[in-house]
């Protein structure tokens, strides 16, 4: 089987202004993967209905391949997103349903979950099975719990389910925000320290417009960010960022990461394709994340 990426995670539509927009964040991540030169599989759960047929459009345009059994005769999930208009950021308002067979994890050189899919019942431990059968068959696990307080129940459970999917992750990445709900008053070195401890290769906290801080067997680093943009929103930008490091990760590097074989330093590289996919990614609206040839033209520059 030709070596691929594995997303499972929620797919949904983000409703701005009245107009559906496909999203997700694992769904924005697979999207990202295969636009930067990775083939992907996406398992998750759609409905056979509009919605759902817009998804599906959005997957098949940019070449991401769905799981067997993402199809449901349930509604397609939806979150109505409310834009600030002064700093871009959203927040947003779900209607979240959850539920789906055990993915094939077979060929998966990197499988990467996350979000409101690995904690809501009945499928996240769907998820959390499906990354244990993964790191036993030598990919490199991937997680972004993506934070959504109003979704995945009191602090204390959440935590818990956090850091069951943090253990048998290779890379991590929280944003400041995940990082100051499941953390409250701990510093961002202790937070990577402990992310770390629990087993993680590296540890990555993005700072949004100040880059990101991240932890690894070498130390804790920082990087700000590596251009002045427009920010038109910021829908997707974690998503591009995760998409962006893992799409520099896949192939040789990823069996490193998994043996601890990365040299000091080792990290930079990916972490700042991650900082430029999110970049291109604010400047236009909505989770729209970069083509290979857009990174390419901007370090052409």
């Amino acid at each position: 089987m030709t070596p691929h990426a594995l997303v499972i995670g929620e797919a949904l539509v983000d409703v701005i202004a009245d107009t559906a927009h496909p999203g997700g964040s694992p769904l924005n991540v697979a999207i990202g993967l295969v636009r930067l030169g990775v083939p992907t599989t996406l398992a998750t759960r759609i409905g056979d209905d509009h919605h759902g047929s817009l998804i599906r459009a959005h997957l098949a345009d940019s070449g991401v391949v769905l799981a067997a059994g993402s199809i449901t005769a349930e509604p397609t999930s939806s979150a109505v997103a409310v834009v600030d208009p002064g700093s871009g950021a959203a927040r947003y308002d779900f209607d979240v349903r959850w539920s789906i067979p055990a993915p094939e994890v077979t060929g998966a050189t990197i499988v990467h979950a996350g979000s409101i899919a690995a904690f809501l019942a009945p499928g996240g431990d769907v998820v959390l099975d499906a990354l244990a059968r993964a790191r036993t068959a030598g990919a490199l696990i991937s997680v972004d719990p993506n934070i959504r307080p109003a979704l995945i129940g009191p602090r204390a459970e959440a935590s818990v389910r956090a850091e069951r999917l943090i253990g048998l992750s290779h890379l991590v990445k929280l944003s400041d925000e995940d990082a100051d709900w499941l953390y409250p008053g701990w510093t961002h070195p202790r937070v990577l320290a402990h992310l770390r401890a629990l087993g993680c290769r590296v540890a990555v906290i993005t700072r949004g417009a100040d880059g990101y801080t991240a932890a690894d067997v070498h130390g804790v680093w920082s990087d700000g960010v590596g251009r002045a943009v427009d920010v038109v929103d910021t829908i997707g930008a974690g998503d591009s960022f995760m998409a962006g490091l893992l799409s520099a990760v896949f192939g040789e590097l990823a069996t490193r990461i998994i043996q601890s074989d990365l040299p000091p330093g080792g990290w930079r590289g990916p972490l700042r394709m991650g900082l430029e996919a999110a970049a291109i990614t604010v400047q236009r609206e909505g989770a729209d994340p970069p083509r290979r040839d857009e990174i390419a033209a901007v370090g052409a520059r």
